[in-house]
């Protein structure tokens, strides 16, 4: 019987030993799967930092126009103000007849406008 006992002995052994290395070889492949993991993770991570910072200067460049249309925007309604002002007072004058001279002007068949 301690014939058998050695062969069991020596089968369980080598159970052991064959589990052992399995396990190193799933330790070394799940090490290598991490360090690609993490290579990933990095370039991910750079990757949102340079979106974040594209995103960060688009938005500055953005307000920039914004304040440059607002400005825009604010000069047209000041020139159209002006030119509005400017109509109501020509025909505030022409209804009062103040200026006949303009009036006649207004009245040519040509507008006024002389070819030159």
């Amino acid at each position: 019987m301690s014939r058998g006992n050695a062969k069991s002995s020596a089968l369980q052994q080598q159970a052991k030993t064959e589990r052992i290395v399995r396990l190193e070889v799933q330790r070394r492949h799940a090490k290598g799967t991490l360090r690609v993991i993490d290579a990933m993770i990095r370039d991910v991570d750079d990757q949102l930092l340079y979106v974040a910072q594209f995103k960060k200067e688009w938005l500055q460049h953005r307000k920039e126009l914004e304040a440059a249309r607002q400005e825009l925007l604010a000069e047209e309604l000041t020139r159209r103000q002006q030119f509005e002002k400017h109509c109501l007072h020509t025909l505030h004058q022409l209804a009062c007849g103040k200026n006949t001279n303009l009036r006649a002007k207004i009245l040519q068949p040509n507008g006024g406008v002389t070819d030159s």
